[in-house]
């Protein structure tokens, strides 16, 4: 059976709410870039210390896919965190 994130406990609590940073992407050239800093500034680590975001999803595929027109939304986990982006510009980081 699969957990449910939102009540499980965790090193918050055990009803502790996940805090989630929101931010608009397309003020970057690519989704990637702004995941990586988002990541970076959630964590506390210098964006050279992170595992390389292409690790874990194609970031070339990933800023074709939230580039193309499409209405799309992505979400996957990245340094213990879920990242969800969108074609229409949202960055959010669940920490």
């Amino acid at each position: 059976m699969e957990s449910d994130r939102n009540s499980s406990p965790d090193r918050r609590g055990v009803d502790a709410v996940p805090e989630i940073r929101r931010t608009d992407w397309s003020d970057h050239d690519q989704a990637s870039t702004a995941i990586a800093e988002a990541i970076a500034a959630t964590t506390e680590q210098r964006q050279t210390d992170l595992e390389p975001l292409q690790y874990t999803i194609d970031a070339d595929a990933l800023d074709a896919l939230l580039d193309g027109g499409s209405d799309v939304e992505v979400t996957f986990a990245y340094e213990d965190l879920e990242v969800r982006v969108t074609s229409g510009g949202v960055l959010e980081v669940w920490a």
